[in-house]
């Protein structure tokens, strides 16, 4: 069964927050030693208030942060930049604020090494390197480089002829998307760069039925013709996919092997992400030494499906952001394999509760999914074929998943959708109750997508 609470977003991570800088990255706050500014701060006072502002009373850089429109605004100037609140402590900083070489790194936390790229400012070389230490986000080159790369065209050849460029806009979440994993844009990284290369002061004019758009290299903007709206494009070597908005992998998963159905990855305990999904877990009475081992899943199938069914449902409601919770659900180790592969199986519903609905059923506390857990010895299958050690003895199985709730109402027994008498579906699911359900019930498996694999001890180990 299931979790997640109203707040259940900012139990599960500790969130971090950034502002696009004039190089073109993202800086988190309190990585730059010119203001106090901390992600936890910010952190607090956007949980009171998700659409509120905050003021920031600095005497020598007076600002306002609008959490509406996720934008940071200097109240001497005027001059406004772009925020973003990002899931899991990812390191997204570019090195600004050093004078090392400016790096760039591929976001996964839970790696075991890195690949970078180095380039160094006075030749402009590029290098490949690896160190052992988790994979990091985009970095961004220095503004200094970035405005000789447009001036210099010569020495821009010189690196294109090893290295391919890749584009990319500032969407919507706040983060970077590469304009070909965007479904609803025909631009590729190819065609725009091949423009690039022709006039990096030039323009890039698109005009078709269901596009029209301008490209401006100058400024590194693109404008909706029709709506007049513009966001920050940027030209990046190829390091890291889109974010999760689209069907491409989460930038933190690794030794993604696509010839595979799924992947179980086991975490280690060192990485934030281990710790933030077992804190999350202890916090509804699974003591931490109960767990013995978190395991992502991978599945790049059932990601996808996920994410398109999250785009549709928000464009169908005509909404930005619709609600999605990390929800528990219990299960035998048998069935693993099967939901791992193929998601949870709608037409099974009723096997072990049906009294709000003939769904698949989530629960908001781990306590609740316990129930229905089953205790096993058998070895759980992992990235390359291998097993999970039986070391641990006899255990027990939760998933905890990403699970869109959307629009809940009231469940009932026979209901096998939301609105069961309705052509049309103005709800997404069915709870137990409407203030504070702590049951979810789901119709739709592709509003699923099970994320973590949590193996425990179903009592603590005797000292």
């Amino acid at each position: 069964m299931s979790t997640d609470t109203d707040a259940a977003p900012m139990e599960i991570s500790p969130w971090c927050w950034y502002y696009l800088a004039d190089c073109g990255g993202w800086h988190r706050f309190e990585d730059e030693p010119c203001h106090c500014l901390k992600s936890d701060f910010i952190e607090r006072r956007y949980s009171e208030d998700l659409k509120g502002v905050l003021d920031l009373d600095e005497s020598w850089s007076p600002s306002r942060i609008d959490f509406s429109a996720m934008v940071q605004t200097d109240l001497r100037t005027n001059r406004q930049r772009r925020i973003c609140r990002v899931d899991f402590n990812i390191e997204m900083s570019c090195s600004c604020f050093s004078s090392d070489p400016v790096r760039r790194k591929r976001v996964a936390p839970t790696c075991a090494y890195q690949n970078k790229w180095i380039l160094d400012r006075n030749n402009i070389h590029i290098q490949n390197a690896i160190q052992n230490q988790d994979l990091c986000g985009i970095s961004c080159r220095e503004k200094e480089q970035k405005e000789r790369r447009i001036q210099g065209v010569t020495e821009e050849r010189d690196v294109q002829s090893d290295t391919s460029w890749f584009w990319y806009y500032l969407a919507d979440c706040g983060r970077r998307h590469r304009f070909e994993d965007d479904p609803c844009s025909s631009l590729k990284s190819e065609d725009i760069e091949k423009h690039y290369l022709k006039d990096p002061k030039g323009f890039l004019s698109l005009n078709s039925w269901s596009c029209h758009t301008r490209i401006d290299f100058s400024a590194m903007l693109q404008t909706d013709l029709k709506t007049k709206r513009q966001r920050p494009i940027f030209r990046d070597i190829k390091v890291a996919r889109s974010c999760s908005c689209f069907s491409s992998a989460p930038v933190f998963w690794e030794m993604v092997d696509p010839t595979r159905p799924y992947q179980l990855i086991p975490l280690s305990k060192l990485t934030p992400e281990y710790q933030t999904v077992t804190g999350y877990v202890k916090k509804d009475g699974l003591l931490d030494n109960n767990i013995v081992s978190v395991i992502r899943i991978q599945n790049l199938d059932l990601w996808e499906i996920f994410c398109r069914k999250k785009q549709q449902l928000k464009r169908i409601q005509g909404v930005r952001e619709i609600q999605e919770r990390r929800l528990f659900h219990g299960t035998n180790v048998k069935n693993v394999d099967t939901i791992c592969k193929y998601n949870f199986d709608v037409r099974l519903a009723g096997r072990h509760a049906a009294a709000y609905g003939k769904g698949v059923y989530f629960a908001k506390y781990a306590s609740i999914a316990d129930r229905y857990s089953r205790t096993s010895s058998s070895s759980l299958p992992l990235h390359r074929g291998d097993t999970q050690s039986t070391r641990f003895g006899e255990t027990k199985v939760l998933f905890l998943a990403r699970v869109v709730i959307g629009k809940p109402t009231l469940g009932a027994p026979d209901l096998q959708k939301p609105d069961h008498q309705s052509s049309e579906n103005f709800h997404d699911s069915c709870v137990d109750k409407i203030e504070n359900p702590n049951i979810f019930i789901i119709f739709d498996s592709n509003q699923i997508y099970p994320e973590y694999l949590i193996q425990y001890k179903s009592k603590p180990e005797s000292v």
